[in-house]
């Protein structure tokens, strides 16, 4: 059996705990672990410190390069060309510009030619334009629409002055460019005026004939032609001029 300390009384006395005794010492001893502590929170806290400023440098950094690398992506801005070329009540011919597009389209030409066919020649023998047709837009956000009339007389005079009629060829050509890197993008349609002497995009079944295909081969040469980069999208077709 273990001793045991009674008091005057015959009590037992509790022995104190380790707990008790340890704080007692520090109690008594402050003048020597205080500075010892000190010096530990200092380091940790330099420690702290450290590790903080060098972690917000790697976020900054990689913030960066995530900058950089977004920068560089080849994101580009997509032009939907509709055009109208026939009044419907009291709605004028027009052509509407949509950027289908991820990123804003910048610097937008728009210029209208006209070209004449020579069937004995099997080629295109003259080529005009009009700068009275031009237009800029200054930007075009992405799914966003701008919408233009036809000046008067272009599509049913200036456009068609060579007879027959169906050896014209009215070609809409748009550039712009995207934000990041001014990089310029230069496309057009072609349009051709059907049996019912109306104009139509190229894609209209009314041109399928032998005269229709000539002449398309004359406008779209082979370049072109494997360049077509619109195929999935609804709108008038779009080649690359490049």
């Amino acid at each position: 059996m273990n001793n045991q300390i009674l008091n005057h009384e015959g009590k037992i006395i509790q022995q104190q705990s380790k707990m008790k005794k340890t704080w007692g010492w520090l109690k008594k001893n402050w003048n020597l672990w205080l500075p010892i502590l000190i010096s530990i929170l200092a380091f940790g806290g330099a420690i702290w410190a450290n590790y903080i400023a060098n972690n917000a440098n790697e976020i900054a950094s990689n913030n960066y390069d995530l900058t950089l690398k977004l920068s560089k992506l080849d994101l580009r801005p997509i032009i939907r060309l509709d055009a109208l070329f026939k009044s419907i009540g009291k709605i004028r011919p027009y052509l509407s510009l949509t950027n289908i597009g991820p990123i804003e389209a910048q610097q937008i030409k728009i210029k209208m030619l006209s070209h004449r066919y020579s069937p004995k020649q099997n080629r295109i023998f003259m080529s005009g334009s009009n700068s009275m047709n031009d237009i800029f837009i200054e930007k075009i956000d992405p799914q966003k629409t701008k919408s233009y009339k036809f000046r008067e007389g272009w599509i049913n005079t200036n456009a068609r002055v060579h007879n027959p009629p169906q050896h014209n060829i009215m070609e809409i050509k748009i550039t712009y460019r995207r934000p990041q890197d001014l990089e310029e993008y230069n496309e057009s349609a072609y349009y051709f005026v059907n049996p019912d002497d109306l104009w139509v995009s190229e894609k209209s079944s009314s041109l399928d004939s032998e005269l229709y295909e000539s002449i398309k081969s004359a406008i779209l040469n082979i370049d072109k032609e494997e360049n077509y980069i619109y195929k999935e999208w609804e709108g008038d077709k779009l080649h690359s001029n490049k």
